[in-house]
């Protein structure tokens, strides 16, 4: 079994140092490298403990409008929940990250979601961003959109080019 670094103590300490750093500096970029793909990581593995150190317990996880889903879910659990009730109808699941724009308190993440229907077989790839804000370290609110426009927007950076 591979130890994760939100499974090693100071690991969680560590997460809260490089959001503390500049969002020039070196060690914020790749500090944010390492530990995006760990939360998708434990994001599609269900791991409660391991979404939970990336997550206040009281984070305010505001959704797309999509059938069966609620408006907002809240903490760890909550996003879980969402991410459960979002993406099970399929199969296989993949969370690509395209680009991670660091606005200092919060970053925006864009990705595609690469799926498997469960029971038609069908392969999909849809666009999705993240807008994430921290505080202590941790998501304290984060907005899903189901289109990098949309993510751009309320990130501030309408007009700005999308990643190719």
């Amino acid at each position: 079994m591979q130890l994760a670094i939100t499974d090693w103590p100071p690991g969680r300490a560590l997460q809260r140092a490089i959001l503390r750093r500049p969002p020039s500096s070196r060690s914020r970029r790749l500090g944010l490298r390492l530990a995006i793909p760990l939360s998708i990581k434990a994001i599609l593995a269900r791991d409660r403990r391991g979404v939970a150190c990336f997550y206040e317990q009281d984070a305010e996880i505001i959704v797309p409008h999509w059938p069966g889903l609620a408006e907002r879910y809240t903490g760890s659990d909550g996003f879980l929940d969402f991410f459960t009730d979002w993406t099970q109808i399929w199969g296989e699941l993949e969370l690509e990250q395209i680009e991670v724009i660091d606005l200092g308190q919060s970053l925006l993440l864009l990705g595609r979601m690469h799926t498997k229907g469960g029971s038609s077989g069908v392969r999909t790839s849809q666009p999705y961003a993240c807008l994430q804000h921290y505080s202590a370290g941790k998501v304290a609110r984060g907005e899903w959109f189901l289109a990098w426009e949309e993510g751009m927007a309320a990130a501030g950076l309408e007009g700005e080019p999308l990643p190719s």
